[in-house]
């Protein structure tokens, strides 16, 4: 009766679960208590779900979880419209939510398609550094999920979340590199793709927030923001590099 419940614990439809849950209590139950922290609690819920997915044999779960956020980003972004502006869900609060919203969802949506059609076959032999990420990935989560709970936002508050954020960032990097075959170029690309869109973030909430987003606060995610461009370009060059070197001269044409 046990060991059942607990293969049902592990399997990762149960994190899939748990990812809807917190998009529903961000999306569904935070405009209902009109409560902001709920959307804070939600996503906390949510996050932790999606990584966990990453932490499977395989990657499917993880990438459908990926599509699930995509999604949500648009209708949560614009469910919670009321809880920031006094017209409710008018034409002008959802432009200024879900549309800007919409365009990270779509990315995310197609970022999983791509990586669903890439991803290599289930490891019959783990790397011996894989636990040791895993667990880093876990402590880099809980370190967001108390600075959020923290009920303090502040600039400590700001830079604890990023570098957790980060060091998650990292570990689920070195997982993707593995499971999806990426080359350095290819592992350069999703950095550098992704630090891309934490700009494009940035510049559209200073651009549709009207003043509610000011630019040094934009400028806290998008400065690392940019500093993962810079180093998703360097990795790639430098993989470029090896295989130049690599290669014979009739590859080099």
């Amino acid at each position: 009766m046990i060991q059942p419940l607990r293969d049902l614990f592990k399997h990762p439809a149960m994190d899939v679960g748990w990812l809807l849950l917190g998009l529903l209590v961000a999306g569904v139950w935070a405009p209902l208590v009109g409560d902001e922290l709920e959307m804070v609690s939600g996503g906390e819920i949510a996050l932790l779900a999606w990584l966990r997915c990453a932490l499977h044999e395989r990657l499917d779960w993880f990438f459908r979880g990926l599509v699930l956020i995509g999604i949500s980003a648009p209708l949560i972004a614009g469910s919670t419209a009321p809880l920031f502006y006094s017209g409710g869900l008018s034409w002008h609060a959802l432009s200024e939510t879900a549309l800007p919203a919409a365009l990270p969802g779509a990315a995310l949506v197609a970022l999983a398609l791509w990586g669903r059609r890439h991803q290599g076959a289930a490891l019959t032999e783990p790397p011996a550094w894989l636990p040791r990420v895993r667990l880093g990935m876990r402590v880099a989560v809980w370190f967001i999920v108390i600075a959020l709970s923290s009920g303090q936002w502040g600039p400590l508050t700001i830079a604890a979340v990023i570098g957790g954020a980060l060091a998650g960032f990292a570990g689920l990097v070195a997982i993707l590199r593995v499971r999806l075959r990426l080359t350095a170029r290819g592992v350069g690309a999703l950095i550098g793709v992704v630090g891309a869109g934490v700009v494009g973030v940035g510049a559209l909430l200073i651009a549709t927030q009207g003043g509610r987003v000011s630019a040094e606060e934009a400028a806290l995610a998008m400065v690392p923001g940019a500093v993962l461009v810079g180093l998703g370009g360097l990795v790639a060059a430098a993989g470029r590099g090896r295989a130049m070197i690599g290669a014979s001269p009739n590859d080099l044409r």
